[in-house]
Protein backbone atom coordinates (compact mmCIF):
# COMPACT_ATOMS: atom_id res chain seq x y z
CA UNK A 1 0.00 0.00 0.00
CA UNK A 2 1.31 3.21 -0.87
CA UNK A 3 2.21 5.81 1.95
CA UNK A 4 -0.35 8.33 3.80
CA UNK A 5 -1.54 11.33 1.13
CA UNK A 6 -0.98 14.38 2.44
CA UNK A 7 -1.10 16.25 -1.21
CA UNK A 8 -4.20 16.48 -3.75
CA UNK A 9 -3.27 18.11 -7.09
CA UNK A 10 -6.70 18.60 -9.71
CA UNK A 11 -6.66 19.05 -13.21
CA UNK A 12 -9.34 22.05 -13.90
CA UNK A 13 -11.04 21.04 -17.09
CA UNK A 14 -13.44 18.20 -17.15
CA UNK A 15 -12.60 17.67 -13.38
CA UNK A 16 -13.64 20.03 -11.41
CA UNK A 17 -14.93 22.53 -14.31
CA UNK A 18 -17.80 20.61 -16.68
CA UNK A 19 -15.94 22.45 -19.25
CA UNK A 20 -15.11 19.36 -22.06
CA UNK A 21 -18.23 19.55 -23.53
CA UNK A 22 -18.63 22.52 -24.16
CA UNK A 23 -14.98 22.59 -25.36
CA UNK A 24 -16.08 20.29 -28.22
CA UNK A 25 -19.28 22.05 -28.77
CA UNK A 26 -17.27 24.83 -29.50
CA UNK A 27 -14.94 22.52 -31.95
CA UNK A 28 -17.67 20.94 -33.65
CA UNK A 29 -18.99 24.55 -34.49
CA UNK A 30 -15.31 24.97 -36.00
CA UNK A 31 -15.61 21.72 -37.19
CA UNK A 32 -18.76 22.88 -39.49
CA UNK A 33 -17.65 26.27 -40.69
CA UNK A 34 -13.93 24.56 -41.95
CA UNK A 35 -15.52 21.39 -43.22
CA UNK A 36 -13.55 19.32 -40.90
CA UNK A 37 -14.36 15.75 -40.70
CA UNK A 38 -13.59 13.32 -37.73
CA UNK A 39 -13.34 16.43 -34.66
CA UNK A 40 -14.49 14.26 -32.27
CA UNK A 41 -12.04 12.09 -32.70
CA UNK A 42 -9.06 14.56 -32.69
CA UNK A 43 -10.41 16.52 -29.72
CA UNK A 44 -10.20 13.53 -28.10
CA UNK A 45 -6.19 13.53 -28.65
CA UNK A 46 -6.33 17.67 -27.36
CA UNK A 47 -8.00 16.89 -24.45
CA UNK A 48 -5.74 18.31 -20.83
CA UNK A 49 -3.08 19.60 -23.32
CA UNK A 50 -2.60 23.47 -23.90
CA UNK A 51 -2.92 25.73 -26.92
CA UNK A 52 0.07 25.29 -28.29
CA UNK A 53 -0.72 21.43 -28.31
CA UNK A 54 -3.79 21.49 -29.72
CA UNK A 55 -2.46 23.82 -32.46
CA UNK A 56 0.12 20.97 -33.29
CA UNK A 57 -2.64 18.44 -33.17
CA UNK A 58 -4.81 20.03 -35.50
CA UNK A 59 -2.17 21.07 -38.10
CA UNK A 60 -1.02 17.48 -37.99
CA UNK A 61 -4.91 16.15 -38.22
CA UNK A 62 -6.10 18.88 -40.84
CA UNK A 63 -2.80 20.17 -42.92
CA UNK A 64 -3.14 23.24 -44.71
CA UNK A 65 -6.31 23.93 -43.77
CA UNK A 66 -4.93 24.16 -39.90
CA UNK A 67 -1.81 26.00 -41.63
CA UNK A 68 -4.44 28.88 -43.01
CA UNK A 69 -6.55 29.04 -40.71
CA UNK A 70 -6.03 29.41 -36.38
CA UNK A 71 -8.46 27.03 -35.66
CA UNK A 72 -7.53 27.19 -31.96
CA UNK A 73 -8.74 30.53 -32.06
CA UNK A 74 -11.50 30.16 -33.78
CA UNK A 75 -12.54 27.67 -30.92
CA UNK A 76 -11.88 29.64 -27.79
CA UNK A 77 -13.80 32.55 -29.64
CA UNK A 78 -17.01 30.12 -29.50
CA UNK A 79 -16.17 28.90 -26.00
CA UNK A 80 -15.34 32.49 -24.04
CA UNK A 81 -18.87 33.40 -25.56
CA UNK A 82 -20.32 30.94 -23.97
CA UNK A 83 -18.45 31.75 -21.06
CA UNK A 84 -19.55 35.44 -20.92
CA UNK A 85 -23.25 34.97 -21.65
CA UNK A 86 -23.71 31.84 -19.15
CA UNK A 87 -20.79 30.94 -17.03
CA UNK A 88 -19.43 27.91 -16.45
CA UNK A 89 -20.44 24.50 -14.63
CA UNK A 90 -19.05 23.12 -11.72
CA UNK A 91 -18.73 19.37 -11.89
CA UNK A 92 -20.64 17.09 -9.27
CA UNK A 93 -19.49 17.30 -5.72
CA UNK A 94 -16.49 19.85 -6.88
CA UNK A 95 -16.52 22.51 -3.70
CA UNK A 96 -17.70 19.80 -1.46
CA UNK A 97 -14.78 17.97 -2.51
CA UNK A 98 -12.72 21.00 -1.44
CA UNK A 99 -13.86 21.56 1.19
CA UNK A 100 -13.94 18.11 2.77
CA UNK A 101 -10.18 17.89 1.96
CA UNK A 102 -9.12 21.40 3.59
CA UNK A 103 -10.92 21.03 6.67
CA UNK A 104 -9.12 17.56 6.94
CA UNK A 105 -5.60 19.25 6.59
CA UNK A 106 -4.89 18.02 3.10
CA UNK A 107 -2.18 20.10 0.72
CA UNK A 108 -4.39 21.01 -2.31
CA UNK A 109 -3.01 22.11 -5.78
CA UNK A 110 -3.81 23.01 -9.24
CA UNK A 111 -2.79 21.44 -12.62
CA UNK A 112 -4.16 22.95 -15.65
CA UNK A 113 -3.06 23.72 -19.03
CA UNK A 114 -5.49 26.71 -19.14
CA UNK A 115 -3.10 29.85 -19.25
CA UNK A 116 -3.24 31.57 -15.25
CA UNK A 117 -5.32 34.05 -16.68
CA UNK A 118 -8.16 32.86 -17.38
CA UNK A 119 -7.74 29.99 -14.82
CA UNK A 120 -7.68 32.01 -12.08
CA UNK A 121 -10.71 34.61 -13.78
CA UNK A 122 -12.71 31.09 -13.48
CA UNK A 123 -11.50 29.27 -9.90
CA UNK A 124 -12.93 32.93 -8.72
CA UNK A 125 -15.75 33.47 -10.35
CA UNK A 126 -16.76 30.23 -8.85
CA UNK A 127 -15.66 30.51 -5.62
CA UNK A 128 -13.27 27.75 -5.52
CA UNK A 129 -9.84 30.06 -5.51
CA UNK A 130 -8.90 29.96 -1.99
CA UNK A 131 -9.06 26.08 -1.64
CA UNK A 132 -5.72 26.13 -2.98
CA UNK A 133 -2.34 26.00 -1.77
CA UNK A 134 -0.80 26.45 -5.00
CA UNK A 135 -2.21 27.52 -8.68
CA UNK A 136 0.14 25.94 -11.79
CA UNK A 137 -0.71 26.73 -15.35
CA UNK A 138 -0.19 25.71 -19.04
CA UNK A 139 1.69 28.70 -19.19
CA UNK A 140 3.59 28.43 -16.25
CA UNK A 141 5.65 25.48 -17.95
CA UNK A 142 8.16 24.87 -21.09
CA UNK A 143 6.15 21.72 -22.00
CA UNK A 144 2.36 20.28 -22.00
CA UNK A 145 0.96 17.56 -20.33
CA UNK A 146 1.11 14.67 -21.42
CA UNK A 147 5.04 15.92 -20.56
CA UNK A 148 5.55 15.44 -16.82
CA UNK A 149 6.72 19.16 -16.60
CA UNK A 150 3.45 20.83 -14.75
CA UNK A 151 3.13 18.05 -12.29
CA UNK A 152 6.84 18.56 -11.61
CA UNK A 153 5.94 21.74 -10.83
CA UNK A 154 2.29 21.67 -8.86
CA UNK A 155 4.04 19.21 -6.42
CA UNK A 156 7.18 21.14 -5.91
CA UNK A 157 4.91 24.53 -5.67
CA UNK A 158 2.33 22.74 -2.78
CA UNK A 159 5.56 21.53 -0.97
CA UNK A 160 4.53 17.48 -1.46
CA UNK A 161 6.63 14.85 -2.62
CA UNK A 162 5.31 12.94 -5.31
CA UNK A 163 4.86 9.30 -3.22
CA UNK A 164 2.49 11.01 -1.14
CA UNK A 165 0.50 13.20 -3.21
CA UNK A 166 -2.76 12.07 -5.84
CA UNK A 167 -3.34 13.73 -9.19
CA UNK A 168 -6.76 13.93 -10.34
CA UNK A 169 -7.46 13.99 -14.14
CA UNK A 170 -10.13 12.90 -16.68
CA UNK A 171 -7.70 12.75 -19.47
CA UNK A 172 -5.45 10.30 -20.86
CA UNK A 173 -2.44 13.48 -21.83
CA UNK A 174 -3.41 14.03 -17.70
CA UNK A 175 -2.97 10.30 -16.45
CA UNK A 176 0.26 10.45 -18.29
CA UNK A 177 1.80 13.82 -17.38
CA UNK A 178 1.08 12.54 -13.70
CA UNK A 179 2.14 9.50 -13.90
CA UNK A 180 5.90 10.03 -15.31
CA UNK A 181 6.25 13.01 -12.79
CA UNK A 182 6.22 10.01 -10.18
CA UNK A 183 2.76 10.93 -8.79
CA UNK A 184 -0.67 8.64 -8.35
CA UNK A 185 -2.88 9.37 -10.72
CA UNK A 186 -6.64 9.09 -9.78
CA UNK A 187 -8.90 9.26 -12.76
CA UNK A 188 -12.48 10.55 -12.79
CA UNK A 189 -13.91 9.90 -16.49
CA UNK A 190 -15.48 12.79 -17.90
CA UNK A 191 -15.52 12.66 -21.88
CA UNK A 192 -12.78 9.78 -22.19
CA UNK A 193 -12.49 6.47 -20.65
CA UNK A 194 -9.11 4.84 -19.57
CA UNK A 195 -7.55 3.18 -22.30
CA UNK A 196 -4.90 0.47 -22.55
CA UNK A 197 -2.22 3.37 -22.61
CA UNK A 198 -3.05 4.00 -18.61
CA UNK A 199 -4.86 1.40 -17.07
CA UNK A 200 -1.78 0.13 -15.27
CA UNK A 201 -0.56 3.73 -14.34
CA UNK A 202 -3.78 4.09 -12.27
CA UNK A 203 -3.85 4.26 -8.72
CA UNK A 204 -7.58 4.38 -8.88
CA UNK A 205 -11.01 5.50 -11.20
CA UNK A 206 -13.20 6.90 -9.24
CA UNK A 207 -16.96 7.83 -10.71
CA UNK A 208 -17.19 11.25 -9.10
CA UNK A 209 -15.15 13.42 -6.92
CA UNK A 210 -17.30 12.35 -3.47
CA UNK A 211 -16.23 9.05 -4.30
CA UNK A 212 -13.05 10.26 -4.68
CA UNK A 213 -12.85 11.60 -0.73
CA UNK A 214 -14.40 8.39 0.44
CA UNK A 215 -11.41 6.76 -1.38
CA UNK A 216 -8.80 9.01 0.53
CA UNK A 217 -10.69 8.49 3.72
CA UNK A 218 -10.31 4.78 3.60
CA UNK A 219 -6.69 4.94 2.10
CA UNK A 220 -5.19 6.92 4.72
CA UNK A 221 -7.61 5.51 8.15
CA UNK A 222 -9.67 8.65 8.72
Amino acid sequence: MAEKIKTVIFDMDGVLLDTEAIWLKSWKRVAEIEGLENIEEVYSRCIGSNAEHVRGIMRDAYGEKAAKRDLRAMADEFYYEYERKNGFPLKPMAEESLKWLKARGYRIGLATSTDGEDARRQLKSLGLFEYFDAVTCGDAVARSKPAPDIYIEACRATGGTPDSCVAVEDSINGIISAFDAGLMPIMVPDILQPDERVEGMLFAICGDLGELCRLLEKHNGK
